[in-house]
């Protein structure tokens, strides 16, 4: 069974987690060059997918890094960010802009993480049109990722300061959490 706990320990077992987390935590600060960042979880996740290997990547191949940073970050505009714009427009109507943080924050990480699935399948952008599969495959799990995605949140709003480590490190955990069941239950393809 897949668990949040075990996910982390694969993840945390590799003795090069710290300077891999620092480094893409800082590039999280800095607009433009953050999508080194994107493109280092990119490639984090394109290889648990394909290898269940959770050693952490070299920092190498800058181009091809920018390269899948530009792709994680338009698949996080459609996928996420839109859930993070709903969510902060029904915390507006609502009058509490916490509360539609977290919610868009809740939606949108395994929505994008499906999305990102679903492109790393094929790296086919017409992939992305069958929002159905996506958002199914999502469905299907939602049991599994409420705790870890409610940790998220947390992690996030507590965090927001530190918004660069925060994120990175909250996604380097959850997306590989959210990719291992798509890839255990077939609702990959």
């Amino acid at each position: 069974m897949i668990s949040i706990e075990s996910v982390c320990k694969k993840i945390f077992e590799d003795k090069h987690w710290v300077p891999n987390l620092l480094i893409g935590s800082l590039l999280c600060f800095v607009p433009i060059v953050n999508l080194l960042a994107f493109g280092y979880l990119y490639r984090y996740l394109k290889q648990i997918r394909q290898t269940h290997d959770f050693s952490w990547p070299r920092w190498a191949e800058w181009e091809r890094l920018f390269i899948e940073g530009v792709y994680f970050f338009l698949i996080a505009l459609a996928f996420f960010a839109i859930p993070m714009l709903l969510g902060l427009l029904t915390g507006a109507i609502m009058r509490h802009t916490l509360l539609g943080f977290a919610l868009g924050l809740f939606v949108g990480a395994p929505l994008f993480t499906s999305a990102l699935y679903t492109f790393q399948g094929n790296s086919d952008w017409q992939s992305l049109r069958a929002v159905n599969v996506i958002f199914k495959r999502v469905v299907a799990h939602w049991a599994h990722f409420i705790f870890p995605s409610l940790a998220f949140v947390g992690f996030m709003v507590l965090g927001f300061p530190l918004y660069g480590f925060t994120f990175f490190v909250g996604l380097a955990i959850l997306m590989p959490y959210y990719t291992l069941h798509f890839e255990k239950s077939g609702h990959g393809h």
